[in-house]
């Protein structure tokens, strides 16, 4: 039986909005003694993953249309 298993950074960033909705869970009862693991701080997280994420869209696509231009290009040679 084969598994598949998802991965990726936009896993990651669903995680992390499971992770922030499970702390929400508990309230004023979640106080972890590192700082960064506050709720400010992974909502802060969140914030600047979607951010990034959304910064590589933009140049992966703009990466890929450059690529398929160049093979366009050099497919006219033998």
């Amino acid at each position: 039986m084969s598994t598949y298993n998802e991965t990726g950074h936009a896993i990651n960033i669903a995680n992390l909005k499971r992770l922030i909705a499970f702390v929400n869970g508990y309230g004023a009862v979640y106080m972890p003694t590192k700082v960064s693991l506050t709720l400010a701080k992974l909502e802060i997280l969140n914030t600047a993953a979607v951010a990034s994420l959304g910064s590589v869209v933009v140049n992966n696509t703009a990466f890929n249309e450059v690529v398929n231009e160049r093979m366009a290009a050099f497919k006219k040679l033998s």
